[in-house]
Formats: structure tokens, sequence, C-alpha cells
């Protein structure tokens, strides 16, 4: 499920009243996704998420509306993070995703480049998801064993 950052500004700065009737326009209808799609997980995805100083707005108002949304019976599983850093810029990434995960669904890191990065900086990265408990971007899962995923990486590489 994508959601732009053109329209979660527009959203932010609508009335209330307005802001929830184009909600419902863009989300699915209460229950009916996961009748279609019984297997997939439901994130909104954006980029901008991955700061919590410069963008709080933004990561709080993604917040807020997962929140509205998922007691509205919108069946979101998850909010996924495009984080496209700055070497050193992984300083706040566990603030955000702290702060994410206050949403009550999964987190992920769905893109993560780091513009001219130390091995610390991803080390950052890394420490951060696994500090965040419903946080699920990594290669591994929650008991360090590789994911489909990590495979088709390393084929990738190979």
């Amino acid at each position: 499920m994508a959601f732009t950052t053109s329209l979660a500004r527009t959203l932010c700065r609508l009335p209330s009243g307005l802001r929830v009737l184009l909600t419902r326009m863009f989300l699915l209808p209460p229950g009916s996704s996961k009748r279609l799609l019984t297997y997939a997980k439901l994130y909104i995805n954006d980029y901008n998420l991955d700061n919590l100083g410069w963008a709080a707005p933004k990561v709080n108002a993604v917040v807020n509306l997962v929140k509205s949304q998922t007691a509205a019976g919108v069946p979101i599983d998850g909010i996924g993070s495009q984080s496209h850093l700055e070497a050193g810029g992984s300083s706040t990434t566990l603030a955000t995703l702290t702060q994410l995960a206050t949403a009550g669904v999964d987190v992920a890191i769905t893109e993560l480049d780091i513009k001219g990065a130390s091995a610390n900086d991803y080390s950052t990265v890394v420490k951060a998801c696994l500090s965040v408990s419903n946080s699920t971007p990594l290669l591994f899962d929650g008991n360090y064993q590789k994911k489909a995923a990590y495979t088709a990486v390393a084929q990738a590489l190979a």
C-alpha cells in the first residue's frame, strides 16, 4: 500500500472531516483487503520517515493516521520507512523507529542507503532495528535465523 508524501502533507493540513473522507477514499474498507489478500501484509510505506528531528511532523502524522485507521478497522499491518540517509545520519534511527512503533503495527525499513556511510552507520541502523520489538526490516528474524530474503540477497551478490 503506497502512501505518497504529498498526500500525507495534504491530509495533515485538512480539516478533520475532510481528512476522514479523503482517507477513506484512499484506504481499503475495513475487512475487505484481508479477505482479498489473505497472505499479504499491508503497509503504509513512505520516505522521510527516517528522522525524528526535522521530519517529526510527518512521522507523527503517519503514526496518528495509522492509529486512527486501525482503530476504525482498516487492516494496516505496518509502516515502512524508505530510509535515504547521509553519513552520520543514522543517529536518530532508534528514536524514529521507536516513535513509529507507537502506532501499534510492525515497523520496517523497506529501503536503506547511506551516502558516504561508514560501517558504523549501518551498524547503528541494525542495532536500532533490533532494539524495537515490532521492527522487522532485517534479513534475519527475531531469533537471528536467516529469512528467505537473506538467501536472495546473497545469491544476487554472488
